[in-house]
């Protein structure tokens, strides 16, 4: 009589021991993963003394470098390599990926980030930012988890199979050369928190039902109207869908999105009001409207943007932005914890790219890894009316604030002096802003960007605090502005050495010759 399995249940896994297998073994590595271990490391390229843990017959993979096992079956369940690398010339350089980790059913985990690998995918996991080739795979481990291979140069269409892997959290197939549509299955995903398509040629539409933490497919060529399931979806983080075709108006239930932090559409087609609605968004941190063409008036109560009320962090963020040797800053905060197996804990960041176009004194910058104290406003390029929303003023922890480029009018408020950490201003060329610059702006220590530039501001420029540090690019096509750094009035001290009478320099010459005779 055949003995009936045993099951287990861990997280969401399910593990049977068949105990009519003579040759199972709770201590043992199995054969066949320890195998297409060491048959995926003769395909790399690794120095002397590096995975030397790695040699056949071990009792054990788990005591391999870079490998953990299921504690219980031994399965090899992680393999992480990057830690093992670096660019003197020690550890994995180089290779190719062998089609022997196909042999691994139960692998959850793969980091292969930054090691050098050419050729191609094998059916068979972050291997991001390498200079792979050809097309993504139709098969994978069937528990895989996070699907990490963007940054990468993989052509053709998403295959419809990777909506099969139903465990998976994280799939990233952003900044390739894919095309097609977006699989319709894709919104049949139940665990999936974090989804990264940009970067690519991809067309169509979204999938509609599709609800996760970070939705971001930035940079393709997907068309439509605004997708209105996504509205239900509450739990969305992230929403990034710039740089796109997609059309029409922003619908008033954006307001329903209580979880949203980023909401960014720039340069896309979208037309209509700004919806009141989305004034009830009291988590969002970033948000790019811009590049559009949306007209009507910015919200009066925008002062209900509560996550940009309280000041968030210290110190000066542009700064560091705006410096090229540090355009990477590392995201903090937003993560979500998720079971790899009962004694591992992953953390997955959402969203795992910020990736920001942060448009200053008409320069556009691309940045990633934005820190999570960053507070963005971007309405510039459209046709909005109306006055500068005195409400502005209340946003004390805003610290991007662009809306040239628009048909706004008025005065500038005295209120824009209280938001006490404004790094970038941005109202130029509106041409209908009109009156003085309010001297309240000299209280805002951290502006470091500030262009007012073609409109018709008249007055004297306030000379204290932050606005002594800016050039007349600032100020520029302000027919009626005056003083400096203008040319027009401008009465900045002359600091040439103070004149001397005659008998002065005379003895200070004798004096002089004195000391070196």
């Amino acid at each position: 009589m055949a003995i009936a399995p045993i099951k287990f249940a861990f997280t969401s896994t399910v593990y049977t021991i068949l105990f009519t297998n003579p040759s199972f073994s709770l201590f043992n590595c199995p054969t066949q993963e320890s195998q297409a271990l060491l048959s995926f490391k003769t395909a790399l390229n690794v120095s002397d003394g590096n995975l030397s843990s790695w040699v056949n017959g071990s009792d054990t993979c788990s005591k391999w470098d870079g490998i953990s096992c299921d504690n219980l079956t031994n399965h090899v369940e992680r393999v992480n390599l990057t830690a093992y690398t670096n660019h003197e010339g020690q550890g994995v350089q180089s290779g190719v990926i062998s089609a022997t980790l196909c042999k691994l059913p139960f692998l959850k985990y793969l980091n292969l980030r930054s090691i050098g690998l050419t050729g191609n995918i094998p059916s068979l996991f972050d291997v991001s930012k390498n200079a792979l080739t050809g097309y993504v795979p139709s098969l994978w481990p069937p528990y895989l988890q996070l699907l990490m291979v963007n940054d990468n140069a993989l052509v053709g269409t998403i295959p419809p199979s990777l909506c099969n892997l139903d465990h998976l959290v994280k799939l990233d197939l952003a900044n390739n050369k894919l095309n097609g549509n977006i699989p319709p299955c894709f919104s049949n995903y139940k665990a999936i928190q974090v989804l990264n398509l940009g970067g690519n040629s991809l067309e169509g539409s979204r999938p509609h039902g599709l609800c996760c933490s970070s939705l971001i497919v930035r940079y393709n060529k997907l068309s439509g109207a605004f997708p209105p399931s996504i509205t239900d979806c509450k739990r969305l983080q992230v929403l990034d869908i710039g740089h796109n075709r997609f059309a029409g108006e922003i619908p008033w239930s954006v307001g329903n999105l209580s979880a949203l932090q980023v909401f960014m559409m720039k340069s896309n087609h979208f037309r209509g009001r700004i919806p009141s609605e989305i004034v009830q968004l009291k988590k969002l941190q970033i948000l790019d409207l811009s590049s559009n063409n949306i007209s009507g008036f910015i919200p009066r109560n925008i002062s209900s943007l509560q996550a940009m009320v309280i000041p968030r962090g210290d110190g000066h963020m542009l700064s560091t932005l705006l410096n090229p040797f540090h355009i990477f800053v590392r995201e903090k905060g937003l993560n979500t914890y998720f079971k790899l197996g009962p004694f591992d804990t992953y953390v997955i960041r959402v969203p795992s790219h910020v990736e920001l176009d942060m448009t200053v004194k008409g320069l556009e910058r691309h940045y990633s890894y934005i820190l999570s104290t960053t507070t963005y406003i971007d309405l510039s390029s459209n046709q909005l009316k109306g006055e500068f929303p005195v409400e502005f003023g209340k946003l004390k922890g805003l610290r991007f604030l662009n809306l040239s480029m628009n048909n706004l009018s008025g005065v500038i408020p005295h209120s824009l002096g209280e938001m006490s950490q404004l790094e970038s201003l941005d109202l130029s060329s509106n041409r209908r802003f009109y009156g003085s610059i309010p001297t309240e702006i000299q209280s805002l220590t951290s502006l470091e960007c500030l262009d007012l530039s073609n409109n018709n501001l008249s007055g004297n420029i306030p000379q204290g605090g932050q606005m002594i540090t800016f050039d007349n690019t600032s100020y520029s096509g302000n027919p009626y502005l005056e003083g400096c750094p203008l040319p027009k009035k401008c009465s900045w001290p002359q600091f040439s050495p103070p004149l001397r009478s005659p008998n002065e320099i005379q003895d200070r010459n004798e004096g002089f010759r004195k000391k070196i005779s």
